[in-house]
């Protein structure tokens, strides 16, 4: 369903072929609309300033988060226009409130007959959801059919769960916008009737200024789709209940700070995309909401958990490493030691064999051989020393 004011889809983009896509080209930056390019910051980098002016880029969006500014750069803010989006490429991420902003530069951008390059960091899914979310509004299309067209000419654009669901529920937003502000310009075009013209009862009463609750119908209309009975008590009804409904989608959008919480409290409020609140819809839409935080926030303790399952795998991996390590270390100091000490060994006995050469070569007794000679004098004296003591005592008697 196209908007109010949707422009037509250009006629080069629908006839056009799909691009013969290959792996370097997600490196390069694509003409996605005319005068919109699409690319990586890789194309936006210092050394790129001629081959920006080769394609007559004027305006740079450049999509980063706080902590790739230091190498996600403008880097040319005299040659060129800068928009600079703060957001990360997270599904909890809410890229909603910064649709406006994109799409009123980009307008500004084509209206002074610019040319425009979108890129965040790789040009898949920041990049693209914004893309996808201005030819949403510009041309009138569903979130599926803006992306598929952007793929035609960039493949890789692939924007994430979160941006993806977020772009799901924009879609009924921007179309119930669209819709109440061509029913605003509806109503101020239309001439107010003059005095003459308004209807009265036979009391002398302006129809317009009766109560539908006092005065029913005389006949009972077909009640319009969507809307119930057309007047009477029902309506009465039916106007509190829509009131409610549209209190509770504000709060709801006002809760959810314009994000994915808000967007589908706002979207599911509006019956059919028709701008008119149900209450049915808004309850639908809050516990929707209510599943889906749950669900992320499951899906964010597994992946807590599962990181830190892997981080203590990784400190015992590294302790059993060090261990072995240590082990290795021990092994080889003792093996080393035991080297020393045979080293030693063999420099003591070899300094005994020179002791040895050098004392025969003097005709000196060697140290075995004085060894031996002290030890046959010992004990000759103890033999000696026995026969004296036998013969002492044989003078005795």
């Amino acid at each position: 369903m196209a908007g109010a004011g949707a422009a037509v889809v250009p006629e080069s983009i629908l006839a056009g072929n799909a691009v013969e896509w290959e792996y370097g080209m997600r490196r390069e930056m694509q003409e996605i609309i005319p005068n919109i390019f699409l690319g990586p910051y890789a194309c936006a980098m210092k050394k790129k300033l001629a081959y920006l002016q080769e394609h007559h880029i004027t305006h740079i969006v450049c999509v980063r988060q706080t902590q790739e500014a230091h190498f996600v750069r403008a880097n040319f803010p005299q040659h060129f226009t800068y928009l600079v989006v703060d957001l990360s490429d997270g599904n909890t991420e809410s890229i909603i409130p910064h649709f406006p902003e994109v799409r009123d530069f980009l307008k500004a951008a084509l209206a002074a007959g610019g040319k425009v390059l979108m890129h965040g960091n790789a040009g898949i899914s920041r990049g693209g959801a914004l893309l996808v979310s201005f030819m949403m509004e510009q041309y009138g299309l569903a979130y599926t059919d803006a992306l598929r067209l952007i793929q035609l000419r960039r493949f890789c654009v692939s924007p994430n769960e979160g941006f993806q669901a977020q772009l799901l529920e924009y879609e009924p937003i921007y179309q119930a916008a669209a819709m109440a502000a061509q029913g605003q310009l509806q109503r101020q075009a239309r001439p107010k009737r003059g005095i003459d013209e308004t209807d009265y009862d036979d009391d002398g009463e302006a129809m317009e200024d009766r109560n539908p609750a006092e005065y029913p119908p005389a006949i009972e209309l077909p009640p319009l789709p969507g809307h119930g009975a057309y007047c009477g008590p029902e309506a009465v009804a039916r106007q509190a209940a829509e009131k409610a409904a549209k209190q509770q989608a504000a709060a709801a959008l006002a809760a959810g700070g314009g994000g994915r919480g808000g967007a589908a409290g706002a979207a599911a409020a509006t019956a059919g995309g028709t701008g008119r609140p149900n209450t049915a819809a808004a309850l639908q839409a809050h516990q929707a909401r209510q599943q889906h935080q749950a669900a992320m926030h499951a899906r964010q303790q597994q992946q807590q958990h599962q990181a830190a399952m892997q981080a203590h795998q990784q400190q015992q991996q590294h302790a059993a490493a060090m261990q072995a390590q240590q082990q290795q270390q021990h092994a080889a100091q003792a093996q080393q030691q035991q080297q020393q000490q045979r080293a030693m060994a063999m420099h003591a006995q070899q300094q005994q064999q020179q002791h040895a050469a050098m004392q025969a070569a003097a005709g000196q007794p060697s140290f075995a051989q004085r060894a031996h000679a002290a030890a046959a004098h010992a004990a000759a004296n103890r033999g000696g020393g026995a026969g004296n003591s036998a013969m002492d005592s044989g003078a005795g008697l």
